[in-house]
This record gives C-alpha cells, structure tokens and sequence, in this order.
C-alpha cells in the first residue's frame, strides 16, 4: 500500500514561511513523528506499506529511512506535486490548518484526482472551520460551550461586552491572531484597527476561567477511542502563544465522565469527525456543575500527537492505518501510561 503524508508549511505550497517560523516548526514535528511511526508500521511482512512525502525545502532533522522524499522549489511545483502524489496514493494524509480554508481546499485538491482522504470529510472540516457554526451546533444540542458573536453587532449597537472577552477569528487555527481583551481601551484600540468587513471575520467569546486544556480522538471504524486529556500551555502576553502542553493533565473520573459524554454527543450531531482529530476545552476544577467547557475542534491531526505516542506503546498511525485497511489486531487495545509527557 502507498502512503502519502504531507504538512502544508514544510511542503513548499505556502509562499516566504520560513524554517524559523513557528508554524513550520510545528508542522514539521507532526509530520516527521508520523512519518517515523508509518515507517515501523510498514516493518510487518503482514502489512507492507510504501511512504511518500513531500517538502518545500531541506528537512530541519533527518527523515526516516524508508521514505520517498519529493521536492517542490516553488509553489506551484508542490501544488502539483501534491496532485500527482495524492492521486498515484492509495491513502493520502494532509496536515494543515483551517485558517482561511486552508484544510478544506488540500481536502478538495486531493478529492479532485480521486485521491482517498485520510481523516474528517468535507462536511465536518467545513463546520469545525467555523467557529460560530460550530458554536451553534453545539448550543442546539445543549453542549456548554462560550456564547458566541461575531464583532460587528457590538460596533452596531455601541455596546461593550463583559470583560475580558476573547477575541478570535471565526476561521482561525492554533490560536493565530486571537487576544485577550480586558478592558474598554483595549476594546477601542481593537476597532480602531479592524475595518467593517474585517469585523465580521472575528468572533467575541466570553473569557472561561479554567485551565486550557485539549483532548484527541481516534475515530475508528467500529469506536471512538478517547485520549487522556492534557493540559496547554499558552501565554497570552501580548496575544496568544501556544506554547505545548502535557498529557495527561490528572482530570477527576466525575469531569471526565462529562467530557466523554461531550465528545460522544458531538460525534453524534457531526458524523463526518473520523481519524485523528482534536477538541480544546476548559477544565474548571472549581466549577462542580459544569466543569468541563467546549471551545473548538481541530479537525485534523495536532501538534498533542507529538506526546500521546510517548504516553503509550502501541503505535498510533499503524491502528489507524490498520482500521482503514480493515487489517486490525482485535486484541491490540489502546493502554496509556499515567507518567506525564510534555511536548
């Protein structure tokens, strides 16, 4: 079988990103760890597996031995190369962020020369791209998650919001370009450097006392295997850094009781969540009634990968790629150490 992995920023399709850049870098370490996992799941005689890539440039560490490595020196080229490699594959997996579509359009690109898509369909990315779709889908099922505005009305209406608030793209990822805001001359400032259509594309939320947290999901074919939760780290001096996080973060059986039940009602009201895929939320230990706060959904691979394939044995890419193939172990159950990583 031939496997296709590529990241948008390390493949050469995003014009000027550097290596130095943050988002390269962490693109790069998702792509590398689930390389190197691929790699030891194509070791079986039992299940052969040919892995390609595709990079933009010089990779920032050694890839794996076993891998075609294809380069584009333009963007164009690696648009192409995408096409040509997603269409000779039998199973191609993008790795990319929702901003500005960006997930959606690898996902058409590689629909558009039959290419067959690892991870959530169209329908799900789509919504999960939206936050305030999302947000509403959410709310119509009685999931607690932040009320949810888009910036205009306020600016019609003259109001103020109750601070802090969040403020953050409707189609944002990883964080990009949201804020804290805690007061009204930070709120001034903000409108004196958006325009009218701009303020549309952002969104208000009330700021959630807790700690930022994050789960992943492994959407199989036959269940839904749950992560253990972790914890984030991020600054928000300044703006919003995504600094890692730690897994598992030591929630309580009763929160996490309710975030399971959260990840299955969701499941239920977005089907087209399958693979790897990631939700943020709020874990208020304080809170007994309503501990746990929905905030976002990634639908894709994320960077918290980089630490659930410390925190167990089994190798996570090949129980994917095995479900997809329908070649599962039935007794290969999924066990995590109770040792902390961070990443």
């Amino acid at each position: 079988m031939r496997l296709f992995v590529a990241e948008y920023f390390t493949s050469g399709q995003c014009p000027g990103i550097e290596p130095e850049n943050s988002l390269f870098r962490e693109g790069w370490g998702m792509l590398r760890a689930f390389l190197e996992d691929a790699v030891h799941a194509a070791d079986s005689d039992r299940f052969p597996l040919e892995c390609q890539t595709l990079l933009g440039g010089e990779p920032l560490a050694p890839l794996p031995p076993g891998i075609d490595l294809f380069r584009a020196t333009s963007p164009q080229q690696a648009q192409q190369l995408l096409l040509e490699l997603a269409s000779a594959a039998d199973l191609t997996l993008i790795i990319a962020p929702e901003t500005e579509g960006i997930l959606q359009q690898q996902y058409d690109a590689v629909q558009s020369v039959r290419g067959d898509w690892m991870g959530c369909d169209r329908a799900a990315i789509e919504l999960c791209g939206d936050k305030l779709r999302l947000a509403e889908r959410w709310n119509s099922i009685g999931i607690p998650t932040p009320a949810t505005d888009s910036l205009a009305p306020f600016v019609a209406a003259l109001s103020l919001p109750d601070f802090p608030v969040v403020i953050k793209p409707r189609d944002g990822a990883g964080g990009d370009q949201t804020g804290l805001c805690t007061s009204c001359e930070e709120w001034e400032r903000l409108l004196n450097y958006t325009t009218p259509e701009e303020r549309d594309l952002y969104l208000v939320q009330p700021y959630v006392e807790g700690k930022a947290c994050s789960v992943s999901v492994l959407s199989l074919s036959d269940r839904d295997e749950i992560f253990p939760p972790g914890e984030q780290r991020i600054d928000w001096e300044g703006g919003f850094r995504y600094l890692g996080g730690t897994v598992p973060c030591g929630m309580p059986a009763a929160a996490r009781d309710q975030l399971h039940d959260c990840i299955h009602q969701t499941r239920a009201a977005i089907p087209g969540l399958a693979g790897y895929w990631g939700l943020d939320f709020v874990w208020n230990p304080d809170d007994q009634q309503q501990p746990i706060t929905l905030i976002e959904i990634n639908p894709r691979l994320t960077t918290s990968y980089l630490g659930y394939r410390q925190l167990t044995s089994i190798n996570l890419a090949d129980l994917w790629l095995r479900d997809i193939c329908r070649a599962i172990d039935e007794h290969q159950l999924l066990s995590w150490s109770d040792e902390p990583v961070t990443f």
